[in-house]
């Protein structure tokens, strides 16, 4: 088990000392993965390719998963998620987070200066209403 996060390296011993008191096994700096230089998560991917396979992903996040959706637009996003439609759920597991993620940006198209209101209606315009018909 590898883990591949965003949590920034000054917080390594904080968040490594946490995750083995919950008894997450491999908690060390070979499989605790954190962000240094950049929050692309491919090239700390690439070090765990370099010697294992890797067989499953888990993420709250679609650049968990691949590079392809880093700071794409929306329409983007989601032909590149329809182009690789059987690996979900088998390879990439996703942990749905509607709190936080590069998602937000996306809807921001990149604008995160938008104001609260800005930010509140683009929100809202892409809220899809959900019609249950039993």
């Amino acid at each position: 088990v590898f883990y591949i996060t965003n949590i920034k390296m000054k917080y390594y011993e904080h968040a490594s000392k946490k995750l083995a008191a919950l008894g997450f096994p491999n908690i060390d700096k070979k499989h605790l993965l954190f962000r240094t230089d950049t929050s692309d998560k491919q090239p700390r991917r690439d070090i765990v390719l370099k010697d294992y396979e890797i067989a499953l992903l888990l993420g709250d996040n679609l650049n968990d998963f691949l590079s392809v959706f880093r700071k794409k637009p929306i329409d983007v996003r989601s032909a590149e998620v329809d182009k690789i439609k059987e690996t979900w759920g088998k390879k990439f597991i996703v942990f749905p987070n509607p709190m936080y993620g590069d998602w937000v940006g996306a809807i921001y198209k990149g604008n995160w200066g938008a104001s609260a209101a800005e930010k509140d209606q683009m929100h809202k315009d892409h809220l899809q209403r959900w019609d249950y018909q039993p």
